[in-house]
C-alpha cells in the first residue's frame, strides 16, 4: 500500500490494513467502527496497527483511518504529503 501512495522508492513503513467496501462507497462512520471492532476482535488491529478505509464519495476518493487507543476505537487524521522530486 505504501508504494501505491508514493513512488516505488518510498521509505514509508506501512503497519496496518486497508479496506474498500464491496460497493466502493465510503460508507457511514458506524460501518467503519464496526469493521474496526471486528479487526480488533480478530487481533488484526491494536495500538500499533491501524485500519485505513477508502471509498467513493460523490466525485472523489475519501479516506478514513482508525486505531486503538486505550482499548477504544479512535479516528485519526489522514494527511496527504506532496510528492517529492527525486534527486539525480
Amino acid at each position: 500500500m505504501s508504494d501505491i501512495l508514493t513512488d516505488s522508492d518510498s521509505e514509508i513503513d506501512w503497519v496496518g490494513h486497508w479496506l474498500i467496501a464491496p460497493h466502493s462507497l465510503l460508507g457511514s462512520i458506524q460501518e467503519h467502527l464496526d469493521w474496526m471492532r471486528q479487526a480488533q476482535a480478530q487481533a488484526l488491529a491494536d495500538e500499533d496497527t491501524f485500519l485505513l478505509t477508502l471509498g467513493r464519495e460523490e466525485e472523489s476518493v475519501e479516506y478514513r483511518a482508525f486505531t486503538i487507543q486505550g482499548r477504544r476505537v479512535t479516528s485519526v487524521p489522514v494527511v496527504f504529503l506532496p510528492a517529492q522530486e527525486k534527486e539525480d
